[in-house]
C-alpha cells in the first residue's frame, strides 16, 4: 500500500477506483442488457429472472463501493493496558472530556461516538439482562455524559458478578468530534464520517461473549493500543508488555488486523523528570519497541513482517486535552492553563512561563495560542498525530474500498459467467459440432478437477494425519508441503501447528511457573493468567501459602512436623485449590478461543492462496486446451468462510465419588496428601496421623492434575484432542465441497447449455443469431480483464500512476 503524501491524495484514490468501478458496470450491464434484449424471446422464465437478479446484485455492489468512496467512514478503536490513560486519549481525539478515566480498570461494554456537527446525544440501547436504565437523552453536557457512563459501568459490573454471559452494555454517542473538524490536515476526503469506539478493559475483550461483539464492531477499525510509558518498574514493564499482547491477540480477526494497530507510549511527560530527557525518552521507547517486536514475534511468528515494521509513537495525552479544551473552551481556559503549568510545567524548557503573566486570565490571544501550541508540542501531540495521518493514509483506503471491491468482482464474475453460459445456449451448431462442445467441455472438467485435486491433496494430507491416532507433530509434514506448495515461509502456518499447544500445554506451563515463582517469593510476570477472574484471589492463595513455614516442603516434598501445622497446610491448600481449578478453567478457556483464532486465520489464508494459484493454473489449462467456455474461468473465485473455532472446555474442578472416598483411606501418606492439597478430603476421610502426612512437591502434583485432565488418556483430554481433530477435518471438508461444487455448477451449466443448442437444432424454428460472436468476444475480453479486478496492489499501482 502506498504512503499518501499529500492533502487529497485518499480522496482523489477513491474516486479513481470508484470510477474505474463505474466504467466497468457501465460496460458490463449494457453487455447483459443488449444479450438479453437479443434472446428475449428464447429465454425461459426462470433464466430471465435469474440474468435480472445477478445484474442487480452486480449494480448494488458497484453503487455501494462507490458511496463508500464518495463517504468514507474511519473507525479509530482505542485500548490499553492498565492506566495508560487510554480513554483520556480517546477525549483528547474528541476534543471534550466525556469519557470517564477514573473507572478504567472496570471500563465495560462499548462504548461508539459518531461526529456529529451539532448533537450532544446519548443512547443506551436495550440490551439482554440489562439492570440499568435505557433510553435517549438529548443536549447534554460533557460531565452528564461522563457521569451516566461511570454510573452504568458500575451497574454492569455490579451484575456480571451475578451473570457472567450478560449481554455487553452499549453506549451510543452522537458528538462534535474535534478530528472530524481536522479533515484537511488529515488529508481524508470530504464528507468522511469519522467513529471513535473505545473498547472496554482486556477481561471483556478476551471473553468468549463478549470478544465476539467486539470484534465484528472493530472488524474495519485503525487500533490505537496505549501503553503506559510512566511505569518505570521492570517487572511492572513486563506485565504491561504482557498485557498489550494479550490485547493484540483478542483484537485480531484478520491477517491485516495487526498492520492496522498503532502503538503508543503514553505519559511519557514522566521523563521530563530526568536529567535528559529526550535521550531517557529515547533509549526507553528503543527497549520497549525491542521488547513489544519480540513478544509479539513468539505469539505471532506468522506476522514476523508486520511486527517487524511496529515503531510505537509517544504523547502525554492528558496535557494534550486540556491544551485542546483551552483552545475550544474561553470560558475554562485560564483554569486549563494553570493545570497544565501546575502539573506539567516540567515537559517545559527552564523560565518557560516566566514570560506570561502571573494570572493566566491576563494571557494575551496570542499568548493564550503560543501557551496551547507549545503544550501540544511539548506533549508530543503534534507528533503523534503526524504519525496517526501516516497510519489513516496507509489503511483508510484499503479499509473503505477493499471489501467492496471483492464482493463486486465477485458479483462480476457470476454475471459474465451467466451471460457466457446464455450465448453458448444459443450458438447455432451441427449435431457434430454439439458433439465436440461436449467433449471439449469434459476434457476442461478433467483438467479443472486436476488441478483441484492437486492443491486439495495438500489439505488431504492434513485430514489423512489428524486420525484417531491424533498428534499435532504428525501435521508437520504436511503443513511443510503445503508451504513449499505456496511458497509460504516455515512459519506462516504456526498457527496451526501450535492450535493444541496454545489450547492446552501453553496455560499449564504459564500456571506452572508462576505459582512456582510465587511460591519462591520471585517476582513474575502473571501474563494472560492476570487475565482470568479470580487472579487476586490466587494470587492471594498463593502468598498465604509462601508465608507459611511449610513452603519449602510444598516446593520439595516431605513431612510436617506437628498437628497443628498440618492443619493450617490443608486449609491452606483448599483454599488455593478451589482458586486453582477455577483460574485454570478460565485460562484454559481464553487460551483456546486465541489458540481457534489464530488456526481460523491461517486456514482462510491458505485456501486464499489455494484459490489464487488455482485460478491461475486452471486457466493455463483452459487456455492450452482450447477451451473457449470463457465463464469457467470464474470456477475458483470462492469466497469460503469457516466456522469460528469451538473449543471444548476443559474443567479441573473435579469430584470425589463415595466409592473413591473409601479407597482413599487405604492409600499412602504421599497419595493422602495430594487430595488434601486438592482441597477435596470430605469429613469422612480422616487423616488421623497428620505428622506423617506427607505432601508431594507442587511441580509434580501440577503435572498430576494436568495428566488426570488433559493427558492422552484422560476423558477431558481425548475429547479436547477429537474436537481440534473435528476442526481441522471438517474445514478441510468445507473447502473440498466449495471446489467440487463450483466445478460441478459451471460444468452442469455449460452441459445444460450445449443441450439447449442442440435442442435448438433440432427444433429448426428459430433464425440463426448474427450477433452471437460479438457478443462472445465481447464476454470473453471482460472476463479475461475481470481476472485482475480484485487485485488490490494492481490497483493501487493504477491508481499511483494516474496519479502522478
Amino acid at each position: 500500500m502506498n504512503t499518501i503524501t499529500k492533502p487529497g491524495d485518499v480522496k482523489l484514490m477513491l474516486e479513481i477506483v470508484a470510477r474505474d468501478w463505474l466504467q466497468r458496470r457501465k460496460e458490463v450491464l449494457a453487455l447483459s442488457a443488449a444479450i438479453s434484449a437479443d434472446l428475449n424471446a428464447r429465454l425461459s422464465n426462470a433464466d430471465r429472472n435469474n440474468l435480472a437478479f445477478m445484474a442487480d446484485r452486480f449494480g448494488d455492489a458497484v453503487q455501494d463501493l462507490t458511496d463508500r468512496a464518495r463517504s468514507p467512514e474511519l473507525i479509530l478503536a482505542t485500548t490499553g493496558t492498565t492506566s495508560s490513560g487510554k480513554s483520556t486519549l480517546a477525549n483528547f481525539l474528541i476534543g471534550d472530556e466525556i469519557l470517564p478515566s477514573a473507572v478504567q480498570e472496570m471500563s465495560a461494554g462499548l462504548v461508539t461516538i459518531s461526529h456529529h456537527a451539532q448533537r450532544h446525544t446519548l443512547t443506551i440501547p436495550s440490551t439482554r439482562g440489562a439492570t440499568w436504565e435505557t433510553g435517549v437523552w438529548d443536549n447534554l453536557e460533557a460531565a452528564e455524559v461522563r457521569n451516566k457512563l461511570e454510573h452504568t459501568m458500575h451497574l454492569y459490573r455490579e451484575a456480571t458478578q451475578v451473570d457472567s454471559q450478560i449481554e455487553p452494555v452499549r453506549f451510543e454517542i452522537d458528538w462534535p468530534i474535534r478530528l472530524a473538524r481536522q479533515t484537511t490536515r488529515l488529508m481524508l476526503p470530504e464528507g468522511t464520517r469519522i467513529k471513535l469506539i473505545d473498547l472496554p478493559g482486556l477481561k471483556s475483550i478476551g471473553d468468549a461473549y463478549n470478544g465476539n461483539v467486539i470484534r465484528d464492531n472493530i472488524r474495519e477499525a485503525l487500533c490505537l493500543v496505549a501503553y503506559n510509558a510512566e511505569e518505570t518498574d521492570s517487572d511492572k514493564q513486563r506485565e504491561l508488555l504482557t498485557q498489550v499482547v494479550a490485547q493484540v491477540m483478542a483484537l485480531r480477526n484478520s491477517p491485516q488486523s495487526l498492520g492496522r494497530m498503532l502503538f503508543l507510549l503514553n505519559r511519557v511527560d514522566a521523563f521530563t523528570r530526568n536529567q535528559d530527557p529526550e535521550q531517557s525518552l529515547t533509549d526507553f521507547k528503543e527497549a520497549i519497541t525491542r521488547q513489544l517486536r519480540d513478544r509479539l514475534l513468539q505469539s505471532l511468528p506468522e506476522e514476523q513482517d508486520v511486527i517487524n515494521m511496529i515503531e510505537p509513537c509517544t504523547i502525554s495525552s492528558l496535557p494534550a486535552l486540556w491544551a485542546t479544551q483551552a483552545i475550544s473552551d474561553l470560558g475554562e481556559s485560564s483554569a486549563l492553563l494553570e493545570k497544565i503549568e501546575k502539573h506539567f510545567g516540567a515537559m517545559f524548557p527552564g523560565k518557560y512561563f516566566h514570560s506570561y503573566p502571573r494570572d493566566f486570565a491576563d494571557l494575551s490571544e496570542d499568548q493564550r495560542r503560543h501557551l496551547t501550541d507549545d503544550t501540544l508540542r511539548y506533549a508530543k501531540a503534534d507528533a503523534f498525530e503526524e504519525a496517526l495521518i501516516e497510519h489513516i493514509g496507509k489503511h483508510l483506503p484499503e479499509i473503505v474500498l477493499s471489501g467492496a471491491v471483492n464482493k463486486a468482482f465477485c458479483t462480476a464474475g457470476m454475471l459474465l459467467a451467466e451471460l457466457d453460459r446464455l450465448i453458448e445456449a444459443n450458438v447455432d451448431r451441427t449435431k457434430d459440432e454439439v458433439d465436440k462442445a461436449k467433449a471439449l467441455l469434459n476434457e476442461a472438467e478433467k483438467k479443472l478437477q486436476a488441478e483441484a485435486d492437486k492443491a486439495f491433496a495438500m489439505f488431504s494430507t492434513l485430514a489423512k494425519n489428524s486420525g484417531e491416532s491424533f498428534d499435532l507433530q504428525d501435521l508437520g509434514q504436511a503443513l511443510s508441503d503445503i508451504e513449499k506448495y505456496l511458497g509460504f515461509p516455515p512459519e506462516k502456518l504456526t498457527a496451526i501447528r501450535d492450535v493444541q499447544s496454545d489450547s492446552v500445554d501453553s496455560p499449564y506451563r504459564q500456571m506452572s511457573d508462576f505459582c512456582d515463582a510465587v511460591l519462591r517469593g520471585k517476582k513474575v510476570d502473571p501474563g494472560s493468567i492476570a487475565d482470568v477472574g479470580n487472579f487476586k484471589e490466587l494470587q492471594a492463595s498463593l502468598e498465604r501459602l509462601a508465608e507459611k513455614s511449610y513452603r519449602e516442603t510444598l516446593l520439595q516434598g516431605g513431612k510436617l512436623p506437628d498437628d497443628a501445622e498440618a492443619k493450617q497446610l490443608a486449609e491452606a491448600l483448599k483454599h488455593f485449590a478451589s482458586q486453582f481449578v477455577h483460574a485454570m478453567t478460565d485460562l484454559s478457556r481464553m487460551a483456546a478461543n486465541n489458540g481457534g483464532e489464530r488456526c481460523a486465520i491461517a486456514f482462510k489464508i491458505v485456501c486464499e492462496a489455494l484459490l489464487d494459484r488455482l485460478q491461475k493454473e486452471g486457466n493455463l489449462q483452459l487456455d492450452q486446451a482450447g477451451c473457449t467456455f470463457e465463464g469457467l474461468r470464474t470456477v475458483f473465485q470462492i469466497n469460503v468462510k469457516f466456522p469460528p473455532y469451538q473449543s471444548v472446555p476443559l474443567n479441573f474442578d473435579f469430584r470425589i465419588n463415595s466409592e473413591q472416598r473409601l479407597e482413599q483411606k487405604d492409600q499412602s501418606g504421599a497419595f493422602r496428601g495430594f487430595f488434601a492439597w486438592l482441597g477435596l478430603m470430605e469429613r469422612d476421610i480422616k487423616i488421623v496421623e497428620h505428622k506423617e502426612l506427607v505432601i508431594l512437591p507442587l511441580g509434580e502434583m501440577l503435572k498430576t492434575i494436568y495428566e488426570g485432565i488433559a493427558g492422552q488418556q484422560s476423558k477431558q483430554g481425548k475429547l479436547l484432542r477429537q474436537t481440534i481433530r473435528e476442526y481441522i477435518t471438517g474445514n478441510i471438508r468445507i473447502f473440498g465441497d466449495e471446489l467440487r461444487n463450483s466445478i460441478d455448477q459451471q460444468i452442469n451449466g455449460y452441459i445444460a447449455a450445449i443441450d439447449h443448442s442442440a435442442y435448438e437444432l433440432e427444433d429448426q424454428k428459430r433464425e440463426k443469431l448474427q450477433s452471437l460472436a460479438a457478443y462472445k468476444d465481447a464476454v470473453t475480453r471482460i472476463l479475461r480483464e475481470q481476472e485482475h479486478w480484485n487485485e488490490w496492489n494492481n490497483s493501487i499501482a493504477h491508481v499511483d500512476a494516474e496519479m502522478v
